[in-house]
């Protein structure tokens, strides 16, 4: 299904896979208006349809489908399953933050987080802390339903937070919270 998805035609200019390909080669891998640019210029996005360009341009595909997100569109559950799944052979830290957003942002459902639970546990335990940060509140979104598992978060969370960034503290004080709202 995937590869009868990337010869889809994507846009007025007739942007094929060779294209796009060609397009993101020339990325420098930072500035994320080339990335806003590009996606604007693609007619009918479907995020389905990049997940052949991983894991090679992962940075860029997985930043793609997070603005598309962030624009107010949906993805769907088998689009999500097939994301993660193909993700899985993505090892750039910034690739596995925007797979922590996305499950963020789509508020994923804990059996699709299993998929990329490797990626989460390497979060949690990174030395960058936004990537830290997302991975905590995608461990949340995973374990939220899970008494025992919850109960091992908060605990992590505690003993973990006075040593903390600012940035990260910020996000596991929130995370704590809906844990608290949950019990209640």
């Amino acid at each position: 299904m995937i590869s009868s998805l990337n010869n889809v035609i994507l846009n007025r200019k007739k942007m094929n896979r060779a294209r796009l390909q060609d397009q993101l080669s020339q990325w420098n891998g930072n500035d994320t208006k080339v990335l806003s640019n590009l996606y604007s210029e693609i007619e009918r996005f479907e995020p389905n349809t990049f997940l052949g360009l991983l894991p090679e341009f992962s940075r860029a595909i997985t930043w793609l489908i997070k603005h598309h997100i962030e624009q107010g569109y949906a993805l769907s559950e088998s689009d999500t399953a097939s994301l993660f799944a193909a993700s899985k052979t993505c090892s750039d830290w910034q690739a596995q933050l925007h797979l922590l957003q996305i499950a963020v942002l789509i508020n994923c459902r804990p059996e699709l987080l299993d998929m990329i639970r490797d990626t989460i546990q390497a979060g949690l335990k990174s030395e960058r802390p936004f990537l830290r940060a997302w991975a905590f509140e995608a461990e949340f979104l995973r374990v939220q339903f899970q008494q025992s598992e919850l109960k091992k978060l908060a605990l992590k969370i505690e003993s973990i937070l006075p040593l903390e960034k600012a940035s990260v503290k910020a996000k596991l004080r929130k995370i704590s919270e809906k844990i608290k709202n949950l019990k209640s």
